[in-house]
């Protein structure tokens, strides 16, 4: 299954499974993609402005609707968001153009 979804998305410019390498470490809350505190400095200043308006929304509704057990920004960072941006250099190195010419993808993880 996966190598027939690597050879029709090698057609339409969507990154192959065989192209990604993930490594897992053993953390806090279990297994989980090794990401730097660093994968934050290679977003643009409005992409790092984003990301904060979200981590302040996500907050503001989680107080009313309980989204995540996750209390603090640090924390939110830490398991919501650094295992994503760790696939820029990724995504990076396999785009026409590098940063430019980034794919456009979503991480749908498996929460709700």
């Amino acid at each position: 299954m996966a190598a027939a979804i690597g050879r029709a998305a090698r057609g339409c410019g969507v990154l192959s499974p065989g192209r990604l390498r993930v490594t897992w470490v053993s953390g806090r809350h279990g297994a989980r993609p090794m990401a730097s505190s660093s994968s934050r400095s290679l977003l643009s200043v409005e992409e790092r402005s984003r990301l904060d308006t979200y981590l302040d929304t996500l907050f503001e509704y989680n107080a009313r609707m309980n989204l995540t057990a996750v209390k603090d920004k640090k924390e939110a960072e830490e398991r919501h968001i650094e295992d994503s941006l760790a696939l820029l250099p990724i995504l990076d190195s396999v785009s026409p153009g590098g940063e430019r010419g980034r794919p456009k993808v979503i991480d749908v993880g498996t929460g709700a």
